[in-house]
């Protein structure tokens, strides 16, 4: 009798899925002396995918921090 090999199949794929993540991005950038660097970074995730940090400095837009970006 031949077994279903689905579900071992799918338990295989969601055990490996941390193996094959990305790493975060690394940010090299080139700061003087007496200068600083800020660096904003949102994690990836469903979980209020929608949403979005907007990022403003002296009142101007830098940018818009969604899900899964870094500024």
């Amino acid at each position: 009798m031949r077994r279903n090999a689905t579900p071992l199949l799918l338990l295989a794929c969601v055990a490996a899925l941390p193996l094959f993540s990305m790493p975060a991005s690394t940010v090299a950038a080139e700061v003087g002396p007496d200068q600083g660097l800020v660096v904003f970074h949102r994690k990836k995730s469903m979980k209020g995918k929608a949403i979005r940090f907007n990022i403003e400095q002296d009142g101007r837009l830098i940018g818009q921090l969604l899900s899964g970006s870094t500024i």
